[in-house]
């Protein structure tokens, strides 16, 4: 059994006893899984987009990188401010697919990919968000209104979980090269692990144990580096400036982000951040890899 099965399969079953301990692991993971392999493995994103466009000019990469990258962010930051509701729309069905793929790349037929990306996300995130509609609406009430969609979810509940488990199980069986014992294994317990864990625990560890960490294997045997101290070295820089960003945001900003619904705005943040990342490897793993 893969470790990252297994240690799932042990949180999930001390939730059963102990759901208070899931509820204290839930922050430190989060937040754990975010500053060290998370930001690891977007800090590539120079190298791979340096290989991808074929980028040699050493006057002209870093420039073309960087005004890229900041009109991705600058273009997006416009769509929160004209709309938070189709900003967090987009980041949601992105996200979706961008979780899907890395998971899904190497079993996907090639007619069934994209379908299976998205089913695959929607499988994950659709859970978290049907099965724990009260935790998640109280991030996102800040800044739109959260009480319909509660309502909803409420009363179609069941439904709504069974549709999102079904399709994806469709979609497994026609879409993909093989449908295995591991595959259906890692679907139950990724399945299981965002429908039951509270939010921040079942995202910290599925982006830390799986889209993070498949994400620096696919990295490692595209770029070629030697070893994965090389890989680790020159994912390095961004990774510092990443943490330095968000110590002074806490130094600076400190008691604000302690109030309510402060965690809403992290989120717009991140999906910033992250907007330039998720187009950068659709185009890496559908054309180069």
């Amino acid at each position: 059994m893969a470790p990252r099965i297994l240690l799932t399969t042990v949180l999930l079953t001390a939730h059963l006893f102990f759901p208070a301990l899931s509820e204290w692991l839930a922050i430190p993971v989060f937040i754990g899984s975010i500053i060290t392999i998370g930001m690891l493995h977007g800090g590539l994103d120079h190298l791979t987009a340096f290989r991808h466009f074929s980028l040699n000019d050493e006057q002209r990469k870093w420039p073309w990188f960087l005004g890229g990258y900041m009109a991705i962010i600058g273009l997006y930051g416009l769509l929160w401010l004209i709309s938070v509701p189709l900003g967090l729309t987009l980041f949601l069905l992105l996200s979706c697919y961008h979780f899907g793929q890395l998971d899904m790349h190497e079993q996907a037929r090639s007619a069934w990919r994209k379908p299976l990306y998205l089913s695959r996300g929607v499988f994950l995130l659709g859970l978290m968000i049907t099965a724990q509609i009260e935790s998640v609406a109280g991030v996102i009430e800040p800044v739109m209104a959260t009480g319909y969609l509660i309502e909803f979810i409420g009363d179609w509940q069941v439904w709504l979980i069974g549709f999102i488990v079904v399709q994806h199980l469709v979609l497994l069986g026609v879409g993909t090269k093989k449908l295995n014992a591991p595959l259906l294994t890692d679907t139950l317990i990724t399945g299981l692990m965002f429908g039951l864990l509270p939010p921040l625990l079942s995202f910290g560890l599925y982006f830390a144990l799986w889209h993070s960490w498949d994400h620096l294997q696919l990295l490692n045997r595209y770029l070629k580096l030697p070893d994965w101290w090389s890989l680790i070295r020159n994912a390095l820089p961004f990774t510092l400036l990443a943490l330095a960003g968000i110590a002074g945001i806490l130094v600076l900003f400190g008691q604000s982000l302690q109030q309510p619904g402060a965690v809403i705005y992290a989120l717009i943040g991140i999906s910033l951040l992250t907007m330039p990342h998720m187009l950068l490897v659709d185009r890496v793993v559908e054309h180069d890899h």
